[in-house]
């Protein structure tokens, strides 16, 4: 009798033990997939900071020189500080689209630099405008990784038996960073005809 219990707690021990350690195995794999993930967006955060934290020194520069262009730079303050804010405890939305409002702010700013001559030959407007350049370049490069590892986390969370434990274990999806609406159209440029 006694041995036949040894061997059945034996049995049950082995299996336990078989169906325990993939499904642990399982379940760190998605943490330190998870983890990347969030290490990746907390990556994106940093650039879109850096960013921020150069806007100012940017703005105050254009004022310099565009003083009556106050729509423009209060446009870009309310954006920067919008972006802050949603990098603060933000959802990805949130940081998304805060991000997509000061771009298009910036924008504007760039173009405006356009009408003064002596702005594009300020040596502080051009290192600036190159450090912004250099920003968004690391931003898109953010983007890229933060992408490449919600990616490979998402694809765990949905191939068998990782899916299993995710779904028990309440694992969700990440998002990914898509094209905006629209961004597939070349935009059309044109320039004045030239005075005669």
């Amino acid at each position: 009798m006694r041995k036949s219990y040894a061997i059945l707690l034996g049995i049950v021990a082995g299996l336990v033990v078989f169906v325990l350690l993939p499904v642990m195995a399982t379940y760190n794999s998605l943490v330190n997939s998870e983890e990347n993930v969030t290490q990746a967006w907390a990556n994106v955060e940093s650039t879109y900071q850096r960013r921020a934290d150069l806007i100012p020194n940017l703005v105050t520069t254009v004022q310099g020189y565009a003083a009556h262009e106050t729509a423009i730079f209060n446009e870009i303050t309310a954006a920067n500080v919008k972006l802050a804010e949603a990098i603060n405890g933000g959802s990805f939305e949130d940081v998304n689209a805060a991000n997509d409002e000061l771009t298009g702010s910036l924008s504007r700013l760039v173009a405006l630099a356009q009408d003064y001559p002596e702005l594009q030959a300020s040596t502080v407007f051009v290192g600036m405008m190159d450090e912004l350049e250099g920003t968004e370049n690391r931003i898109n490069y953010a983007r890229q990784k933060y992408n490449a590892a919600a990616t490979s986390y998402n694809k765990k969370l949905r191939t068998f038996p990782s899916s299993l434990v995710a779904g028990v274990l309440g694992f969700e999806r990440h998002e990914v960073f898509r094209a905006d609406p629209g961004s597939s159209t070349a935009p059309t440029v044109q320039f004045p005809a030239p005075t005669p």
